[in-house]
């Protein structure tokens, strides 16, 4: 089974992007992670289109586990949807 695509949306200074940040590490998970505060103007701009498009509230975190959006720390969730793919 290969590993689910999974992508981080945060900021460098929201205690839950580390925490989820910290989550994926501790269980090895793959994944990518874009803290738009740490990006030039372009690419955060780019980055921040695609939060809007997939959580209009455009908070973080936003989680992307394969086609699944998870929005916020939500361990339980993110574990449920890692095992889903």
């Amino acid at each position: 089974m290969t590993q689910p695509k999974v992508k981080l949306y945060g900021l460098s200074t929201c205690a839950a992007c580390k925490q989820t940040s910290k989550f994926f590490d501790e269980n090895n998970v793959e994944y990518e992670k874009v803290f738009l505060d740490t990006l030039d103007d372009e690419a955060k701009a780019k980055a921040a289109s695609q939060v809007k498009m997939i959580n209009p509230a455009f908070s973080f975190p936003t989680i992307e586990v394969g086609y699944k959006v998870i929005v916020g720390f939500r361990e339980e969730m993110i574990k449920q949807a890692l095992k889903g793919l």
